[in-house]
Formats: structure tokens, sequence, C-alpha cells
């Protein structure tokens, strides 16, 4: 029965996982840049299949899905139209 329970706590995480990725606009190479672990271990924990230490997975990308939020999507959100719009530069 408590692997029953394992199984579907980390089979959650990795769901929340993917979709906080996803939401957040973030490919697997970016979570795995940020979060120091490597493109293989995100995905396999995305995909449940991770045999190393979850909650020190799980602390690591936390830290990435913070830095990427504070450090991108919010700088992106608080840009004005002028900052985003290429003009014409005469030579």
């Amino acid at each position: 029965m408590e692997l029953v329970q394992d199984i579907a706590v980390k089979a959650a995480v990795a769901r929340q996982i993917h979709d906080i990725r996803n939401r957040l606009r973030m490919s697997r190479d970016d979570l795995a840049e940020l979060s120091g672990l490597t493109s293989e271990v995100v995905e396999d924990l995305e995909e449940c299949d991770y045999d190393g230490s979850w909650e020190e997975a799980i602390q690591s990308i936390n830290r990435a899905f913070h830095y990427w939020f504070t450090n991108v999507v919010l700088p992106a959100a608080q840009m004005k139209p002028d900052d985003y719009s290429v003009k014409v530069v005469n030579a």
C-alpha cells in the first residue's frame, strides 16, 4: 500500500512540474539550466521515472521556477509597447 501512495505522490508532483513549466513557458532545457539538473533528469521527473532524491530535485526546481518568474516573467510583463517594438533607424 505504501508503494502505491508513493507512486501517486510522485505522479502528482510530476504533473505539477510539467504544468508549471509550461505555464511559465519554460523549456526543459531552461529548467535544467536554472535548476542545476540535466534535461534528462527533468524529463525523468516529469515522467515520474526519476530514481534520485525527489526532495532535493523539487527544491532545485522550485528555486529555478522562482528565478524564472522573478527575472524573466515579471520584467517582461512590466514592459511597455515601446520596449518591445522595433524602430526604424536612419543610417
